[in-house]
């Protein structure tokens, strides 16, 4: 089973001879040096994101993010890689994404402020008065340094998909290392969550917090956050396992068996992903995960056995060891969500309360859970809600309805779009295989559908890898149609 550790996209069966030497497949020094300091400012990220709570608050992803950048930087002035812009999309991604918060805290004129967002103004002008103090410019976002440091932030979020789609585009081999990179990942995760479920004592790293204890959650401190992470990579993982390449050396019969062994190994890792992801409780995880396994199905071709095997062999391995360990807790969650429901109704009518008071130009980035202490109506005073558990609506409340809608119909509208591709591409589907695309679909949409009741896009670690299944995405889409129209 050495074919486990060998990290080439094809796995060859051992013959006892050493294999020919080709000169022109080996990378020089120089650009294998630039690959392997790519990979360590990726991947390195990724992981350290997700080992420090997943990036929930900004003592834990601003520190990655400041490396990321810093380390960014030397190696592109010392020459080791190099940022290049694919298109004019690309240079406004990347310049206009980090403009937002900071035209969110820029200081306007007490008129401009007063015609643009009057709530704002009018409660700027009552705390002077109050403080007895003169009246001075001031920004559209009631915490104008949050909104800056979720600026830095978002750069490195540009940044990031700017590197790695660079990276993807070069080969299929940099595309089926992302895949393992995050099969790691994710199987951490799962292994780290399911022995959570077994020994409820065992907390999230050294945190001491005893909520969701006996579910799994990672090293993530909430679970619908975890159950998020897990419901992205999951059809991406399975899409990976259905896709491994077999042998070319060998005899057909060996090569057959390798293949076998492959994908029951990572069938099997795949099962306990998504059991993990089951035991987190999380119901908005359990539901969108379900739509997403339909979703994959269809996407994947119901033509073929394969999609539908591997995914009722998952749920197999889920139903086996889930009924070892008890549903019960997962069942009393759903017996649950009458009762759960109205206070998270509640949440949303009060963040509706806030979006009418500032429709234009929103509170700004980061501002949310200061502001909503004004707003909410169904909690004590010293509780509050941090979140909108709606995604959508938060966007909304912090930048607005323009930019509040632009950025949903660009999320919305990139997954449409390569919907669409893939719906094509399968209908030559001798001539271009778009599974992996599939996954990655599938994954987005789990994601998506998930920000509808939950906060998934307020965790660095979860966006971060949103962004990697959709540049893989990106990737995989544009590759299959190019070896199409060959």
């Amino acid at each position: 089973m050495s074919w486990i550790f060998r990290s080439g996209a094809e796995p060859r069966l051992e013959t006892g001879r050493p294999e020919p030497r080709d000169p022109t497949r080996e990378p020089k020094p120089a650009a294998s040096a630039a690959v392997r300091s790519e990979w360590v400012l990726l991947g390195g990220s990724a992981a350290l994101m997700l080992l420090f709570f997943g990036g929930s608050h900004p003592a834990f992803w601003a520190p990655v993010c400041g490396v990321f950048l810093v380390a960014a930087a030397g190696f592109t002035l010392a020459g080791k890689i190099t940022f290049r812009l694919p298109n004019r999309r690309w240079a406004a991604l990347l310049v206009g994404l980090p403009c937002i918060p900071l035209l969110q805290s820029i200081p306007l004129p007490e008129g401009l402020l007063q015609g643009i967002s009057p709530t704002r103004a009018a409660w700027l002008f009552q705390a002077e008065k109050t403080a007895g103090i003169g009246q001075a410019p001031a920004a559209l976002s009631y915490l104008s340094w949050d909104t800056v440091f979720i600026g830095g932030l978002w750069f490195f979020f540009a940044a990031y998909a700017l590197l790695l789609a660079r990276t993807l585009d070069r080969s299929r081999e940099e595309r089926a290392r992302i895949i393992r990179f995050f099969f790691v990942l994710a199987v951490f995760q799962a292994a780290y969550g399911i022995i959570q479920v077994l020994i409820p004592s065992v907390g999230v790293l050294w945190g001491t917090d005893r909520s969701y204890r006996g579910f799994a959650r990672g090293t993530f401190i909430n679970r619908n956050n975890y159950a998020a992470f897990l419901g992205l990579l999951w059809p991406v993982l399975l899409a990976y396992t259905l896709k491994l390449p077999g042998g070319r050396r060998g005899n057909r019969r060996q090569i057959q068996d390798e293949r076998r062994q492959q994908r029951l190994f990572f069938g099997f890792l795949t099962g306990l992903v998504l059991l993990a992801l089951v035991f987190s409780a999380s119901r908005a995880g359990i539901l969108s995960t379900l739509i997403a396994s339909t979703l994959f199905l269809s996407l994947a071709g119901t033509r073929r056995k394969e999609p539908l095997v591997a995914v009722v062999g998952c749920w197999v391995v889920l139903l086996a060891y889930g009924a070892v360990i008890g549903f019960d807790g997962i069942l009393t969650r759903f017996d649950r969500l009458e009762s759960d429901t109205p206070g998270r109704f509640r949440i949303w009518r009060d963040t509706w309360t806030l979006i009418q008071d500032h429709p234009w130009t929103g509170i700004g980035l980061g501002s949310f859970q200061e502001v909503f202490r004004v707003y909410q109506t169904h909690l004590p005073e010293f509780s509050f809600a941090r979140h909108a558990h709606n995604d959508y609506l938060q966007w909304i409340a912090e930048l607005g309805w323009p930019l509040g809608l632009a950025w949903i119909a660009l999320l919305w509208g990139f997954w449409l779009r390569n919907a669409r591709r893939i719906l094509a591409l399968r209908r030559n589907p001798g001539r271009a295989d778009p599974t992996v695309a599939a996954g990655c679909l599938a994954g987005m949409a789990a994601f998506l559908l998930h920000a509808w009741v939950d906060f998934p896009f307020q965790m660095a670690a979860n966006v971060l890898t949103l962004i990697a299944v959709m540049t893989l995405l990106r990737a995989e889409v544009r590759h299959q149609t190019i070896d199409f129209k060959r």
